[in-house]
């Protein structure tokens, strides 16, 4: 998981209006973190945001 990556798209506004790949790659990475740290807090707050 690349949080820096994850940081990054979590600051779009809208996710509806990123670009296919950028969409793509916050799902996978979110995927990522969850199969890494299950429900962490880290994973709660980026689910959250």
């Amino acid at each position: 998981m690349e949080l820096d990556i994850l940081n990054e798209l979590m600051g779009i506004s809208k996710k509806s209006e990123a670009s296919k790949s950028k969409r793509e790659l916050y799902v996978e990475q979110v995927g990522i973190l969850l199969s890494e740290e299950g429900f962490s807090r880290t994973a709660i707050e980026i689910l959250k945001n």
